[in-house]
Order: C-alpha cells, then structure tokens, then sequence
C-alpha cells in the first residue's frame, strides 16, 4: 500500500496514511538531501534530527507546500517497548522509517515522533526546518486528506497503555512550539475524527481535551 492509496484502517502504525490529492496549490517540490543539522535545542527542549537517528534519503522528492497548516494530528504508532532511552528512541524512528518504506511511503509518515522516554525525533525530511520558518509545511503520508497538517505519533500502542508523563510533557511542549511558531490558534485532532482507525488509541484520545487545554496555556 503506497501513500496515494494509503491505508483507512488502523494497522501496524496505528493507521499511517496517504498523501494528499496531486493538484494540490502551493505545492512545490522539494530536493531529497539531507541537511546536515546537528541536534537541535529549542526553547531550552531537544529534537533529535534524522542524521542523529539514521535516517535514510527519502525515496521520492519531499512536496512542501506554500501555505501554513491548520491542525495538529495525533497519532500512536503501535510499536511498544519498556526501554525508555534515548538510543531507543533513535531505533524506534528507523522502525518507523522501514515500515513506512515498506508499505510504498515516501518516507516517514509523521512530521515527528514522540518515544516513550519522551524524546523527539523528526519524521519526514524538512519537517523540522519548515516548523522553524513557520511560512510552509511539508505535505506529509499520516491522514487520508489532511497531510498538508501536523502528524505527531507517540510510541506504543495506547490501546492497552498510557501515556507515560515524559511522553505526553514532550508532546504539549511539541504542539505549543508548532502553534507558536506558525502563529496559528490551536487545534488538535485524533486521527480517528478523519479516518476509520483506533488511531492515537483510547487512552491518547480520552486526553485530547486535556491536551487541547495545556498547549493552549502554553501559547
């Protein structure tokens, strides 16, 4: 399954999906190397950058769109794990990577990924370099028709565990920091409100209005 024909039930990553329909305005294609970013300290809090993680080249150009994004969506990627390291971290995001290759992506799905330990990883390639120019957003492959959005997924399979508070601290931090930098009002969805999917999880999604309450006391 590639991501024009991406997946509308939840599977081993928790649902990840398509892109957006070609035709797309403002969109423009964007060169797949990579940029040789050493780990990145913002507002005092670490996101660890593909080279740190082992990223390999995505296998299609990255499309970035000439427009900011609307939304944040959550996501689980069902890998679960009691290691909670940054080395862990490192491995779950190229497991992410594989499985996504795998299945005819691009590339990573999500824009980022959050691991257990509460570390974050970028995703997809330019995620992190549009976040902090605030003006584009990389179309990504995590919800059916709404990949010109944020795609953030938490480690594990928050069906049957929680949020650990490391993870969901990352998380508010993540999503205060995307809606600061773009300058937008908040607005978190699950991607199970787009998709017939268990995706983030119950016990993610039973948070989302608490989520929505602590980003927007940090905006």
């Amino acid at each position: 399954m590639n991501e024009s024909g991406a997946l509308s039930r939840r599977a081993i990553l928790g649902g990840a999906t398509g892109v957006v329909a070609a035709g797309l305005i403002g969109i423009e294609s964007a060169v797949a190397q990579e940029i040789e970013l050493e780990e990145i300290d913002i507002d005092a809090r670490t996101i660890i950058t593909r080279k740190q993680w082992g990223a390999k080249k995505p296998k299609q150009p990255i499309d970035l769109i000439n427009r900011k994004p609307d939304k944040i969506i959550v996501h689980h990627t069902v890998f679960s794990t009691k290691d909670f390291s940054r080395k862990r971290a490192l491995a779950h995001s190229r497991q992410v990577q594989n499985s996504h290759f795998g299945r005819d992506f691009r590339d990573v799905g999500y824009n980022f990924i959050i691991s257990r330990g509460g570390y974050i990883t970028v995703g997809r390639h330019r995620s992190l370099e549009m976040l902090r120019g605030g003006k584009k957003v990389v179309e990504a492959g995590h919800t059916v028709g709404q990949n010109d959005n944020i795609g953030i997924a938490l480690e594990g399979n928050l069906d049957n565990g929680k949020v650990r508070d490391a993870q969901w601290n990352a998380l508010v931090w993540l999503c205060a920091r995307t809606f600061k930098a773009y300058d937008i009002p908040v607005r978190i969805k699950g991607h199970r409100d787009f998709s017939a999917t268990a995706c983030p999880g119950n016990h993610m999604y039973k948070r989302m209005k608490p989520l929505r309450k602590a980003v927007r006391n940090r905006v």
